[in-house]
């Protein structure tokens, strides 16, 4: 393992004096340049300026002493450090209900963790510099940003910017109720020896840190070290608790690595456990090396010894620890993802859990589909109507939802996979990483999909409490929509206002009937993220495909836990459109907790049920009046889609869905502008006529989020720049022509239907003057930042 992570550091670098003392001299200076250019508050930025003002990732300039550097580091200090907290809140998940899981036979208490990045670029070759951004414009090939982040219980930050996590990865993760983790990469022994300062110190700094910007922990990964230096480790860890707890932070979760698949180094017993409280070790969890399950790089990766599953959990049994929180089972997959299918059935048995050991960990797995997918491009007779980034989350949809893509089905190998996994490698699980220029029978590439993540594990859910909402955000898009109305045709990514996805994708069966789970494939009709059209961000639902003669299908969306109380205002939504008729073959249907083997359907032509508002743009907003549920619980959202006639031609459907609330409906009720909106920096872009722009504002706990816009002499040219949750945002280019105003908009987190008035901010173009009298100012330009008058 430790000769795979290629972008992971020790302990990074730190903010640099030299960048500090750039941007309090910029406070003072003015860049003059030529006669046009942006003015705030009359001061002048030309646009021959080449600089960036793009905020630094912490702790990753380079640095003589990474140890020293980052002891030193007060990110309360650095002016960089704002960009790239994470505010969002760690939802609560709902208790599994085993009647409407994809798998009722599987237990909830085995886990999932991996080890991955926030982004990687789709192209040829990664470019780790996406993975130190919390958002911008993707490369030419496009940047994967993962659609089932559901799935995870804990989510290391591995492939990215080091030791703190990309903070859209812990937006996300946090949103869909897991953790996050940084890294801590064969730390410097200074860390944890006391040599340079107390390990105490240390311990508090890495709390701070975590603290400061939002995450929760860290992935110790200590290998090959003396005994001292593990014991060292291990007392470091436990100092971090302490720390942790000193400082109120009750979350703070550790995981420990150490290259072996031994449980006595592992997670050795801190505090032996009572009948009422469980034992304790240094970590919370940890990763057992992918050498447990036998497995073995010919590169000689992967150290730890062939380690039994079942004595992995009686270790834990034995000494009081709970097996499915505390040990990982690890599974390396940049060589190839199939090998899941082929080693996860010895922890955990597919589909039922008729034996569990423990949890899951998967490493790197985007990687593994990335070299996947370039051997299948490159394969014979290769031809897909879908394009390469389709097919990659295709891909990823297969290794989470099993190779029918449909997650309530088996996906038990055939005979020919089966006879492949017993066949590669010589029946051993000796393997080599893909070569595109050499066949190589050992390579673990040739292990095909077959079971899925959720063969293994339930499927997770925080859809606990009214309001609901989803406009199905990918956290990536060709353009941005609010209201329906595009507002920005830039492509753009942003893990961090991903909204959440559907809990399943995509579980089909028949409307009526059963699914037959042993069959290898079931999707009568196609499902998937359409970018070209969004009501309110980058993406819709979209259902399309032929209903034969008999066909009635069952979508199952979300899994909830909603209790309907006795309000006759609570109303589950739907924004859609489709083709003319839709609605006499689309319905919805809400399973209950009381009764969880039926569906209540509501179709779309029930219109004493279901009242439909023409919202503009071609979209219609559906509402169905919950009142007739009250004191039920909600414990699924499905779709369906039926014949409404018989035709011999059958019937197409071609449906978006652009929204889905459950809630009160919006009131009158007025949400006041953001305070403390100001330009905190601004510069001339690279391009004629643009600026970049750092904005701040004062945050609230009551805001889910903020979106920001550029608006030119008219309302009509109102433009999207960007969308985050935080209080402060950095524009790359932003094109200025005359006056210019930005806004500012934040929506309610109690009432995400409601958005706030705009705070607003104009600023215009003047006349420099003579660049040849401004060019003798000091021989130097600097830019300015101050604020725009409001």
């Amino acid at each position: 393992m430790a000769f795979s992570n290629k972008n992971s550091t020790n302990v990074g670098a730190s903010f640099t004096r030299r960048q500090f003392s750039f941007l309090a001299a910029a406070s003072s200076l003015s860049f003059l340049g030529t006669r046009h250019a942006f003015a705030l508050q009359q001061l002048h930025i030309s646009t021959p300026f080449t600089g960036t003002l793009a905020p630094v990732f912490p702790l990753t300039a380079r640095s003589h002493d990474s140890f020293a550097a980052l002891m030193e580091y007060v990110p309360s200090v650095d002016p960089d450090a704002a960009f790239f907290r994470s505010r969002v809140p760690r939802a609560r998940r709902i208790s599994a209900f085993a009647p409407t899981q994809a798998h009722p036979r599987l237990s909830p208490l085995p886990q999932v963790a991996t080890l991955t990045g926030c982004y990687r670029t789709l192209g040829v070759a990664a470019d780790d510099g996406y993975r130190r951004s919390r958002y911008g414009a993707p490369p030419q090939g496009g940047v994967y940003v993962s659609r089932m982040i559901s799935y995870h219980d804990v989510v290391v930050s591995w492939s990215g910017p080091g030791m703190i996590p990309n903070p859209a990865l812990t937006d996300a993760a946090h949103r869909n109720g897991a953790l996050c983790l940084g890294t801590i990469f064969q730390p410097d022994k200074r860390i944890f020896d006391s040599s340079a300062v107390p390990a105490r110190e240390v311990a508090a700094k890495f709390v701070e840190l975590a603290i400061y910007f939002g995450f929760d922990g860290y992935f110790m990964n200590f290998e090959q070290g003396t005994p001292q230096g593990h014991a060292q480790v291990l007392d470091l860890m436990a100092m971090m608790h302490e720390e942790a707890h000193a400082r109120g932070k009750s979350d703070f979760y550790l995981q420990f690595y150490d290259g072996s698949a031994n449980m006595d180094l592992l997670m050795p017993v801190r505090t032996p456990g009572s009948p009422s409280v469980p034992a304790a070790s240094f970590a919370d969890s940890t990763m057992l090396d992918q050498g447990w399950s036998g497995y073995s790089m010919t590169h000689g990766c992967c150290s730890g010894q062939p380690t039994d599953a079942a004595s992995v959990y009686e270790y834990c049994r034995k000494n009081g620890l709970d097996p499915y929180k505390s040990a990982f089972f690890g599974y390396q997959l940049y060589p190839g993802p199939g090998y899941l299918g082929l080693s996860a059935p010895s922890v955990i048995h597919p589909n039922d859990s008729a034996t569990a050991y423990g949890s899951l960990q998967v490493y790197s797995f985007e990687d593994g589909l990335h070299t996947m997918q370039e051997a299948i491009d490159k394969g014979p007779g290769h031809n897909s109507s879908l394009s390469s980034e389709e097919e990659y989350y295709a891909l990823e949809r297969s290794f989470f939802s099993g190779q029918s893509q449909n997650p309530a089905l088996d996906n038990t190998p055939t005979a020919e996979q089966a006879h492949l996994y017993a066949s590669v490698a010589g029946g051993t699980r000796r393997y080599t990483e893909y070569s595109a220029t050499e066949d190589q029978s050992t390579d673990q590439l040739r292990l095909p999909i077959t079971y899925g993540v959720a063969n293994f594990t339930v499927e997770h859910s925080v859809i606990g409490a009214f309001p609901f909402l989803t406009r199905f955000n990918l956290g990536a898009g060709d353009a941005f929509f609010i209201d329906g109305v595009k507002r920005s045709d830039q492509r753009w990514f942003n893990m961090g206002i991903q909204d959440l996805l559907p809990t399943w994708q995509w579980w089909m069966e028949p409307m009526h009937g059963t699914l037959d789970r042993s069959a290898p494939h079931y999707a009568p009709l196609q499902v998937g993220f359409d970018r070209a059209l969004a009501y309110d961000g980058g993406a819709s639902l979209r259902v399309s495909g032929l209903l034969e003669a008999q066909d009635s299908v069952s979508l199952r969306l979300y899994k909830t836990k909603l209790d309907v109380m006795n309000a006759d205002d609570l109303s589950l939504h739907l924004v859609w459109q489709g083709l003319a008729g839709t609605e006499q073959n689309l319905s919805v249907g809400l399973v209950f907790e009381d009764v969880p083997e039926h569906v209540e359907w509501i179709g779309f032509t029930e219109t004493e049920r279901v009242l439909h508002q023409q919202m503009g743009h071609g979209w219609t907003r559906s509402r169905i009046n919950l009142s007739a549920w009250r004191g039920r619980t909600i414990a699924a959202i499905l779709l369906g889609f039926a014949r409404a006639k018989p035709s011999r031609a059958g019937t197409t459907v071609d449906l978006h869905i652009g929204e889905i609330y459950a809630g009160r409906p919006l009131t009158n009720e007025t949400l006041a502008a953001p305070s403390g909106f100001t330009v905190a920096a601004h510069a001339a872009g690279v391009a004629p006529n643009t600026v970049q722009v750092r904005f701040r504002w004062q945050s609230s706990d009551a805001d889910d989020y903020y979106d920001l816009y550029s608006v030119g002499e008219t309302a009509e040219t109102r433009t999207w720049l960007g969308r985050v949750s935080a209080d402060s945002y950095y524009a790359e280019s932003v094109e200025v022509n005359g006056s210019t105003a930005f806004e500012l908009v934040a929506t309610s987190r109690a009432m995400p239907l409601l958005r706030s008035a705009a705070a607003r901010l104009r600023c215009r173009l003047v006349d420099t003057g003579d660049w040849g009298k401004a060019s003798a100012v000091a021989g130097a330009f600097l830019w300015h930042y101050t604020k725009c008058p409001s």
